[in-house]
């Protein structure tokens, strides 16, 4: 996870006493995770939540049978260190962020956009009535999905290979 100002190297004590991974079950991220920060009316489809969920454990044998009424997902503990400033200045390959509003990742999306200075073909696209989960979401997912392939096959966002824009629900241009 990007993080302005935390440590190039990882910390004396690494690996930390800690668990590597948490668990979350099925309301937990529909309700608390994702459902909890929808801010749109239509954002997400009322029949996606089961599709994404079961997605999820179509990938995670073990985590599928934990819990026997829906399983679990597991997800890793995030480390900060090594992702910062200093290590963003020496990425040098054009970068595209796509980062939603309601993501809670969205201050270092921002940071990291910033920090990519040896980079001249960089872009973020910061999109309203969306959350870390937009790609699932009826909200933005075409978009994503467009933006994508403009700039994996021209370099560009909306013919610029520089910049920071902001989309509306499925992808209108906000001035």
């Amino acid at each position: 996870m990007y993080r302005q100002g935390s440590a190039a190297t990882a910390p004396s004590n690494f690996p930390a006493a800690a668990a590597p991974l948490s668990l979350q079950t099925k309301d937990t991220l529909l309700n608390n995770r994702w459902g909890s920060n929808v801010a749109c009316e239509n954002q997400v489809d009322d029949d996606i939540a089961e599709v994404a969920w079961q997605s999820i454990m179509s990938y995670d044998r073990f985590g599928s049978s934990w819990n026997k009424q829906d399983g679990v997902m597991r997800v890793r503990s995030a480390s900060y260190w090594g992702w910062n400033e200093e290590a963003a200045a020496k990425i040098i390959n054009s970068t595209l962020i796509l980062i939603g509003e309601q993501d809670g990742l969205l201050p270092g999306a921002v940071s990291l956009y910033g920090d990519l200075s040896g980079i001249r073909n960089k872009a973020i696209v910061r999109m309203e009535c969306a959350t870390h989960f937009a790609v699932w979401e009826d909200s933005q997912y075409k978009f994503i999905q467009e933006a994508s392939l403009e700039w994996l096959n021209e370099g560009t966002y909306r013919g610029n290979s520089i910049g920071e824009f902001k989309v509306g629900y499925g992808g209108e241009d906000i001035d």
